[in-house]
């Protein structure tokens, strides 16, 4: 297991991507250390959670920028209720080689789908063995293999924001993550989650709902 401290640099490495300093609800621009040692970051897009981390006596938020305290209450209560999802399906990212190559391989997707903005999206889908993610627009379609299902009795299609995932998976990465669970619910407008269990760390990413869905 990773030691806190490292959690904690990793944190301050990527904390832009998990807080949001524009956020009229002003301790979305914050980092949250609860009292029982887990520390909470959001940008309403993404929740990461760490547990065991007591990096400071909670609760307390401080803002991630200045580092000030702020003292409007962080929603604890509704991000946990998040995590409490009913998880119906996943796979799993096994290797830091395989960690490392699922972020390069969304790394291209990011850079497509900003240069080409895909009508449809990008979609994550389970199909039979495999983990496939697809991207299409007028005259492209790319289709790329992220990894293997071992669940094929219950497949799972959502859509999702690139740079999202990428950002999760660039995150785990530089923790030094060697093992990464996908978990999806039934309902392909719920959160789906990231989970590395042996570091207690974990990354929920709200789905892209498109307008035939909603």
């Amino acid at each position: 297991m990773i030691k806190a401290s490292k959690k904690m640099k990793v944190l301050e490495k990527h904390k832009k991507n998990f807080t949001d300093p524009k956020s009229s609800y002003r301790a979305l621009a914050g980092i949250h250390h609860a009292e029982d040692g887990t520390v909470y970051a959001t940008d309403r897009h993404m929740v990461l959670r760490m547990l065991g981390v007591y990096a400071f006596k909670g609760p307390v938020t401080f803002d991630a920028q200045t580092g000030e305290i702020i003292r409007e209450e962080y929603p604890v209560k509704v991000l946990e209720e998040r995590f409490q999802t009913e998880w119906e399906t996943g796979f799993m990212l096994s290797g830091k080689e395989h960690v490392g190559e699922a972020a390069r391989i969304l790394r291209w997707v990011k850079e497509l789908y900003e240069y080409y903005h895909p009508l449809y999206g990008v979609t994550l889908f389970s199909q039979y063995r495999d983990v496939i993610i697809h991207l299409e627009r007028s005259g492209i379609r790319f289709t790329v293999k992220l990894a293997d299902f071992e669940d094929y009795r219950k497949d799972f299609r959502i859509g999702f924001t690139p740079r999202l995932l990428y950002n999760a998976l660039r995150f785990f990465e530089d923790t030094g993550s060697t093992r990464i669970r996908f978990s999806f619910a039934k309902d392909p407008r719920a959160p789906f989650l990231l989970s590395d269990t042996d570091n207690r760390i974990d990354i929920l990413i709200l789905p892209v709902v498109r307008r035939c869905e909603s």
